[in-house]
């Protein structure tokens, strides 16, 4: 049966790697602490997340196609309804395979997240020895599968303030053959770590005699600000 928008995982082989893919995960989420934290996924049947309990609050949305569903709905044109700096965490879990404004929603993702939050991108790397049987999964999908290629996300991310710091590969390099250092060179599994840079501006007055004096000041998050 060829991968569909509909039913996206649910091979055998591919419940396999997306459980490869916790394991990656795990150790990069367990020691975040946030109030708020963002998933954005390609389909709600995706396993769940390992345990976060540093983290309050996770927000889920899966994207489909051209917008999203789940906690809230709404089309990506419209961007992500969420305050600037809403988000200590967000997860992009195969966000963009299946999605056609793969830079939109990257921007987008950059621009909710906190200035210093972190930044997770997980999807399938191009160059595995999956890769020819993930696109031929899914070649009857309205939309070929989009690849998570590192060089050109982070040219995207970097343009949203947004940097790369890390990244790791895993999975079973074949089906059945568990490698670990073969899967750490060409596992089908990338992940991504990335970090929004602080905005370098800062905020200036005037004083008494008209001359630009300096403010010890910094820029809320965009929660405390809707709040005000």
């Amino acid at each position: 049966m060829p991968l569909r928008i509909a039913e996206p995982y649910d091979h055998p082989r591919l419940r396999a790697l997306l459980a490869d893919e916790i394991d990656l995960l795990a150790p990069q989420l367990a020691g975040q602490a946030a109030a708020n934290a963002l998933e954005i996924v390609a389909s709600p049947a995706l396993p769940a997340l390992p345990a976060t309990p540093l983290i309050a609050h996770w927000t889920r949305l899966c994207a489909d196609g051209e917008g999203w569903s789940g906690a809230l709905r709404g089309h990506l044109d419209d961007g992500l309804p969420f305050a600037d700096d809403s988000f200590r965490v967000v997860l992009l879990r195969h966000a963009t395979d299946g999605v056609r404004q793969s830079a939109r929603l990257y921007a987008e993702a950059a621009r909710v997240l906190e200035p210093e939050g972190l930044l997770l991108v997980l999807g399938f790397h191009p160059l595995s020895p999956w890769a020819p049987w993930l696109a031929w999964r899914r070649r009857h999908a309205p939309e070929a599968l989009v690849w998570l290629t590192p060089t050109t996300i982070d040219r995207t991310l970097a343009r949203a303030g947004v940097e790369v710091f890390a990244r790791q590969r895993g999975g079973a390099v074949l089906p059945g053959m568990r490698l670990r250092q073969a899967a750490a060179i060409c596992g089908p599994c990338a992940l991504l770590l990335a970090r929004k840079r602080r905005s370098s501006l800062r905020a200036l007055r005037l004083d008494a005699r008209g001359r630009v004096a300096p403010v010890g000041a910094s820029l809320a998050s965009g929660v405390l600000r809707n709040a005000a």
